[in-house]
């Protein structure tokens, strides 16, 4: 059997339903990497970057508060 290689990303980002999530990931062979996002109701933008591969799966999480501009819905930045 041949190893996984793919690519993908979706985001929705909808101003009237308040929504605003997207997800990323590279896998090659036996490793993928990605980074998925929620933009919470109170403005926070919560962010998983991650690699997963034979030893596990490796999160690193971080929360961006409500007042920096990035987190914004609809800015279209990971």
């Amino acid at each position: 059997m041949e190893p996984a290689n793919y690519e993908f990303s979706h985001k929705v980002s909808n101003y009237e339903s308040g929504s605003d999530f997207g997800h990323a990931e590279n896998r090659q062979d036996d490793k993928a990497e990605g980074t998925y996002f929620v933009v919470l109701p109170d403005g926070t933008k919560q962010v998983v970057e991650y690699e997963a591969d034979e030893d596990g799966f490796k999160p690193r999480i971080s929360v961006i508060p409500a007042d920096t501009a990035s987190s914004r819905a609809g800015d279209g930045s990971y």
